[in-house]
């Protein structure tokens, strides 16, 4: 009785094996096909730049309302903590893991809220929050009270994690099927 079961565990095992091979051989052929045909550019990255700047220009300037604030919040305190408000390095470390530890749960909310109120209203609050963030931040860590100052570090990221976390709704997903993974992966 062992034996038939054993022989049908290892049957299905191969049939799951043999299904990315598959699919791997099939992507070797048309690979081997545009190899063949001349299809394959020899500097793919120049190709693209000469064919598709205008859409490279504009992802790059869509996603500095993003970057920007993220690289303030999380690079540009060290430098300002430390040699402007003179705090302590590890102070300031501590707060922008605290930030990032919040952020991890925060993106994952707000990518859900983005599917389920939508993702250009909830990018246009991210936005503007972020913006009107950027004064109380400055005057709170200008006001060099540690607390004040923490509390201006591990808050920084909210603001920031409601425009980034609708990416993990790609387009041509459901909202069952675009649940923030991709804003996890980048981050």
């Amino acid at each position: 009785m062992a034996v038939p079961s054993l022989l049908s565990a290892n049957s299905s095992s191969t049939l799951a094996m043999s299904a990315p091979r598959a699919r791997y051989r099939a992507a070797r052929r048309r690979f081997r096909r545009a190899v063949a045909e001349r299809r394959i550019e020899r500097a793919l990255v120049l190709e693209v730049l000469r064919r598709q700047h205008r859409e490279i220009i504009l992802t790059a300037l869509r996603r500095m309302a993003e970057q920007a604030p993220f690289y303030l919040f999380t690079a540009f305190v060290f430098a300002y903590g430390t040699e402007v408000l003179h705090l302590k390095r590890d102070f300031v470390l501590m707060a922008v893991l605290a930030a990032a530890m919040i952020s991890f749960v925060s993106i994952l909310l707000f990518g859900h809220l983005s599917g389920r109120y939508g993702r250009k209203r909830v990018y246009m609050l991210g936005a503007a929050l972020t913006g009107a963030y950027g004064f109380a931040y400055f005057t709170l860590l200008d006001s060099r009270v540690p607390a004040l100052v923490r509390l201006a570090i591990v808050c920084s990221l909210v603001p920031h994690d409601i425009m980034y976390g609708r990416l993990g709704y790609g387009d041509g997903h459901t909202q069952k099927e675009g649940t923030t993974g991709g804003a996890v992966v980048r981050q």
